[in-house]
């Protein structure tokens, strides 16, 4: 895995995303108004929100994935996607994703939310991590233990056994 980039604000992408959002009817809007056809000020603000949210997103690309950063207090919000589309099930390169874009101090976890919260679009993850590198969480193992290579699978060795 190579080492991620950044990739530098655009300000023309949010021309142009305002100019699609603003050209949808204000019909469409009406799910997020409580099902009431907002008016065109509201739907002008509304809009400005999201470009504004969606520009303070702090985007990175290696080769094998892009990251998108927001910061949510108290929190980091990493937004991960393999570039193939393929699933992310490689915990070392969501450690090292995490090491190069937080820190390698700092702590984060992955949610898995009740069903009331769960956000199942695409082989998208989300990782949490705080920014302060003192920052521990309240569970967790105490001390580092690594082992340079994975050892083969237990269990599969006891149930050839059996």
């Amino acid at each position: 895995m190579t080492p991620f980039h950044r990739i530098e604000h655009n300000p023309m992408q949010d021309m142009l995303r305002r100019q699609l959002l603003l050209s949808h009817p204000s019909e469409l809007y009406q799910p997020l108004f409580g099902g009431r056809t907002p008016t065109l000020a509201e739907k002008v603000q509304f809009v400005e929100q999201g470009v504004r949210r969606a520009s303070s997103v702090h985007v990175f690309e290696n080769n094998l994935y892009h990251v998108e950063g927001t910061h949510r207090p108290p929190f980091i919000h990493l937004s991960i996607v393999r570039l193939d589309g393929g699933s992310c099930n490689e915990w070392r390169h969501l450690q090292q994703i995490k090491n190069e874009i937080v820190g390698h101090h700092c702590e984060g976890v992955e949610l898995f939310p009740s069903e009331e919260r769960l956000v199942d679009t695409v082989n998208e993850y989300h990782l949490w991590v705080h920014p302060d590198p003192n920052y521990r969480f309240p569970f967790g193992f105490g001390q580092r233990f690594v082992l340079d290579e994975p050892l083969a699978n237990p269990c599969s060795a006891n149930s050839a056994a059996a």
